[in-house]
């Protein structure tokens, strides 16, 4: 029973590791997607919430409309019922240049993103960042 216990529990860390399992933040490379998978890539340097909005209304077509603020984009993310790919991961190249409000405001808008779907038998979300910026998303998470 031990050994079963201390499978489960490293393979649960390899999991984790890898990118595998429900709803995370993950600070390191990608692993390899595959068909059953939705990429939404936040590539290059996004400076301003207005070019994240914009980044994110192309990435998701979401039938939900325009993504104008904070709020929106935390129920769209929330949501993500018109996705019909189990795994969603949100790649991050680099952490969006925006004010220091406005990246506690997105961090918080993917993390109730993925405590909204922790539940959800229909969707796995998974948030890629560099893992230079461990620190501070760590920090404004612990401050929430």
């Amino acid at each position: 029973l031990d050994i079963i216990h201390n499978f489960n529990e490293i393979k649960s860390r390899i999991d984790k590791e890898n990118g595998y399992g429900k709803n995370m933040f993950i600070f390191h490379r990608m692993p390899p997607a595959d068909h059953n998978t939705e990429l939404i890539q936040i590539v290059g340097k996004i400076s301003g919430k207005d070019a994240l909005f914009a980044c994110y209304e192309k990435c998701l077509e979401s039938p939900y409309g325009q993504i104008q603020n904070w709020d929106i984009l935390s129920f769209i993310l929330s949501k993500l019922d018109w996705i019909i790919q189990k795994k969603v991961w949100i790649w991050h190249e680099q952490l969006p240049v925006l004010s220091e409000t406005d990246i506690v405001s997105y961090i918080k808008c993917l993390d109730i993103a993925c405590q909204s779907l922790k539940d959800n038998p229909d969707h796995e979300l998974s948030i890629y960042f560099p893992e230079q910026t461990e620190k501070l998303i760590s920090d404004i998470l612990l401050t929430q």
